[in-house]
């Protein structure tokens, strides 16, 4: 059981300010969040058919993103528990700002460069952020709720007119306006002041402790998104192999559900609050669940959208509920280690469950192992489930 809680008391200057800073740190969010995803997207098109790269030189030059933001995270983590966390997050948009100039004119040998710098970016920007928002739950509640809207928004807010602007001008053009983009995030994301963790001190022991106390979150985070990406790829393909879309199609049939992420969330609080914690994760569990099994079986890309649509409203029931257990199972001296550990088992189990699923769609047995998928799912959010009861006993 965790060191109790000394209550981190805000200054007069802060109270005031707490909605109109809250909108601008958010805006920032969006703006990072989406040139983040507009970048996963167009990377790999962009080393194709600029670079010449092959499919092989392309999953390494991803990977070596990916690898650089784990092993970052945990460094961040650390960091973020003793120097002011907004000032890391606007520090990591201003690198991912420059990494996006880089990608303008990069050689193939200089991206595989500016991918490591982007994951050493968005380990600050989201470690950081993340941080943020968990310092002052106990100013804002629904700190979480807000921070995954927003997050969400990025993905069709910014990503929409950047596909646009794409379409009507080259890949140079694009990255350009996504550097301007992390500039201006920067410019938002330090203006939101976490309450500071001094005076918290963190007893000896505690960090093991709460690894320990920890695990049955990180293992239920890991398990639900290994089935979400798994599942999600196995939609793409089946988007593009079955229904023969193209990339501008498939993007409309995940518009929706992002749409759903980003404006559900508060809404879906409200039920939480009413119904409970456990009674909504269960919820959850049983819509993404529901997606897994039956999204190989849709007939048609309209009844794909619509089973997105429901993975979508688990996905903002659970997301937000896990990062809020994981900061109220932890000492506020320690929020950043807490949250730095749940976003590595996110990655790792998306990149599990992405590779994963390559293999389930062309095997004879996939409809066997797709009902794999859907039971992680539920094994995700019984386990969060039983997180939300240790975190409350820690607490």
């Amino acid at each position: 059981m965790s060191a109790p809680q000394e209550p981190v008391t805000s200054t007069s200057t802060v109270a005031p300010r707490t909605g109109a800073t809250s909108r601008r740190f958010l805006r920032g969010v969006t703006l990072i969040s989406g040139a983040t995803a507009v970048i996963e997207f167009a990377l790999p098109l962009y080393l194709g058919a600029t670079l010449a790269a092959t499919a092989s030189q392309t999953g390494l030059l991803v990977s070596t993103a990916l690898v650089a933001t784990v092993i970052s995270r945990f460094l961040v983590g650390l960091l973020v528990d003793r120097q002011p966390p907004q000032i890391l997050a606007s520090a990591g948009a201003l690198i991912y700002a420059a990494a996006c100039a880089g990608y303008a004119t990069a050689t193939l040998a200089s991206a595989f460069a500016f991918a490591a710098l982007s994951g050493v970016a968005t380990a600050l920007i989201w470690v950081s952020v993340s941080t943020v928002v968990g310092r002052r739950l106990h100013i804002e509640p629904a700190g979480f709720v807000d921070l995954f809207s927003s997050q969400q928004a990025g993905n069709w807010v910014i990503f929409t007119p950047a596909i646009i602007l794409l379409a009507y001008t080259n890949y140079t053009a694009l990255f350009y306006a996504l550097a301007v983009a992390a500039l201006v995030a920067a410019i938002y994301l330090v203006k939101l002041p976490a309450p500071p963790s001094y005076l918290l001190t963190q007893q000896p022991g505690q960090a093991p402790r709460n690894l320990r106390g920890q695990l049955p979150l990180l293992i239920a985070v890991a398990a639900m998104v290994f089935a979400e990406a798994g599942v999600s790829l196995l939609l793409l393909l089946q988007l593009y192999r079955h229904f023969d879309l193209g990339a501008a199609g498939a993007a409309l049939v995940f518009l929706p559900g992002a749409i759903a992420m980003s404006m559900l969330p508060r809404l879906l609080n409200r039920a939480v609050s009413r119904f409970g914690k456990k009674r909504m994760t269960a919820v959850a569990g049983a819509l993404t669940g529901l997606f897994a099994v039956l999204v190989l079986h849709a007939s048609s890309p309209a009844m794909i959208a619509f089973l997105w649509i429901l993975a979508a409203i688990g996905w903002a029931i659970i997301v937000p509920l896990q990062q809020t257990t994981a900061t109220e199972g932890s000492n506020h001296a320690t929020i950043g280690r807490s949250l730095s550990r749940v976003q590595i088992s996110s990655l790792i189990g998306g990149a599990l469950g992405a590779f994963t699923a390559g293999f389930v769609f062309e095997s004879s047995n996939r409809d066997l192992l797709v009902f794999v998928f859907a039971a992680l799912a539920l094994v995700g959010a019984a386990l969060t489930a039983k997180a939300l009861s240790s975190a409350l006993i820690t607490t």
